[in-house]
């Protein structure tokens, strides 16, 4: 197997080299939570398949004094560039997730920035958001969906925030990719260990129908729990309007966005999404990954049949701030 692809036992061991995306899943499996079957892209696979573009990239950047034509122009000479590593990534799938349909790609940005690299999602380093993921994703758009995360790196709204026409040594900056086998999902949660909003010691969820990216995105207002963090018991909780869901269809390899909205039924918008039975699990399941990790958690999760699957956590931090 190509030495930039790493299977998800071995990722605490390649950490380094992968990002903390890819680390925490990894850390998350070894302590028994329910995390999807995954293989993760070294920063070196970006780097060696960037190094002979990087160049084009940087003249791009110079003559270009607008961000928004500037990371289109990057963005279609990255997208349409061939994946090098298509046929390895393509058999590791085969070898270690057999009989996965669907896939998220999602990426874990280390921008070099005024001298200094930067790691997505650890703590005191809020990043989470500014590079793409891609989810729903056929076997045969995986290598096109790689690409779009790279590209990602170039956004108009990366661009601008780290003011790279500027800084051109932001043209080391590097990425590392997490392919995820997609888990199905009646019920999506995010999930703050520590509300960082609430005074006191609260264990805040939203929760709400259909896939994550109605949450992430801000677009639905879910369900609100407040729990109190000693003991679990139910503080406070709040009908959210859920007013439709969100829900994916397959990436059909462009970036065009690829979920499906439909209204909510009016009885399902009028009802608590969630068991209690549901709330006790996600508490238990949060207040488990805080302990891993020894800091109030930032996570992500889906229900499917009552069952329970963390797509990924983070520091509070690294959002919330």
């Amino acid at each position: 197997m190509n030495k930039n692809i790493v299977v998800l036992e071995n990722h605490i061991k390649d950490s380094p080299e992968l990002g903390n995306k890819v680390k925490n899943t990894a850390i998350l499996s070894r302590e028994g939570i329910r995390v999807p079957r995954s293989i993760g892209l070294k920063y070196d696979m970006y780097v060696e398949q960037m190094k002979d573009m990087i160049p084009h990239i940087k003249d791009i950047i110079v003559k270009t004094d607008d961000y928004s034509v500037m990371a289109e122009e990057i963005y279609d000479f990255i997208v349409n560039e061939s994946f090098k590593y298509a046929e390895d990534v393509s058999n590791a799938i085969v070898e270690y997730m057999p009989n996965a349909k669907y896939f998220a790609v999602r990426s874990s940005g280390a921008p070099f920035v005024k001298g200094k690299e930067l790691i997505e999602d650890s703590s005191g380093v809020s990043l989470a958001g500014q590079y793409e993921s891609y989810l729903e994703v056929p076997v045969e758009h995986i290598s096109k969906a790689i690409m779009c995360c790279y590209a990602s790196l170039f956004s108009e709204r990366v661009l601008r925030a780290f003011d790279v026409k500027n800084d051109l040594a932001y043209l080391d900056s590097r990425m590392s990719v997490l392919i995820q086998e997609m888990f199905s999902s009646d019920l999506c949660a995010v999930v703050m260990t520590k509300d960082p909003v609430e005074l006191e010691e609260v264990f805040g969820i939203e929760i709400t129908y259909g896939a994550c990216e109605a949450l992430v995105s801000g677009k639905v207002q879910g369900d609100l729990f407040l729990l109190n963090r000693r003991n679990g018991g139910i503080l406070d909780r709040q009908i959210g309007s859920k007013s439709f869901c969100m829900n994916l269809k397959p990436f059909d390899g462009n970036a065009a966005d690829n979920v499906i909205i439909t209204e909510t039924p009016d009885y399902e918008k009028s009802m608590f999404s969630a068991s209690q039975e549901i709330i006790s699990k996600i508490f238990d399941i949060g207040m488990k990954i805080e302990n891993i990790f020894g800091t109030p958690q930032d996570i992500e999760l889906v229900v499917f049949n009552n069952d329970i699957g963390v797509v990924q956590t983070r520091p509070i931090t690294a959002r919330s701030s």
